[in-house]
């Protein structure tokens, strides 16, 4: 019975494993992360995902490249410059950018303060680390396709 469940066990984590999630429309996502690995992290789950990534990794440079209108930013909290949520608080004050989602994702700061700090500034989530591919592209696409429904209920 044993044998039998761990079969049937690595036969999911096969399936699993085989065929992640996929992005469930074409999106251009802005990744802002200091710390190298944490940005290859995102953007190649996401990349793999079918997303289409671009990369900052200060808040300088996040401010510029959201005026080129990227469909989600997912931004960290500590940068060498700006904190994360001040770049989500000029992002929303600016009418060019402030219809962007913004997920935070960080593994330098306390969850609950965070999530709470992250809404007031208007950002749709606060993920932590570590976090599951699978996991963050769910919330990705759900994101995006919230996003969608609430562009086209506004046209």
């Amino acid at each position: 019975m044993a044998r039998e469940q761990l079969t049937r066990t690595s036969q999911i984590r096969e399936v699993y494993t085989c065929s992640p999630m996929k992005a469930l429309h074409p999106a251009t996502i802005l990744a802002v992360d200091d710390t190298d690995a944490q940005l290859y992290f995102v953007s190649r789950v996401l990349h793999e995902a079918g997303f289409k990534v671009i990369e900052s990794k200060s808040g300088t440079e996040t401010l510029k490249l959201a005026e080129e209108n990227p469909d989600l930013i997912i931004l960290d909290v500590k940068l060498p410059d700006l904190n994360g949520f001040e770049i989500c608080k000029r992002l929303k004050g600016n009418p060019a950018t402030a219809d962007i989602p913004v997920v935070f994702l960080s593994s330098q700061h306390d969850p609950a303060d965070g999530k709470r700090r992250a809404q007031y500034m208007g950002a749709t989530e606060f993920l932590s680390y570590p976090i599951n591919p699978e996991q963050l592209t769910v919330i990705i696409n759900a994101v995006l396709e919230k996003q969608k429904k609430r562009s086209s209920s506004a046209s």
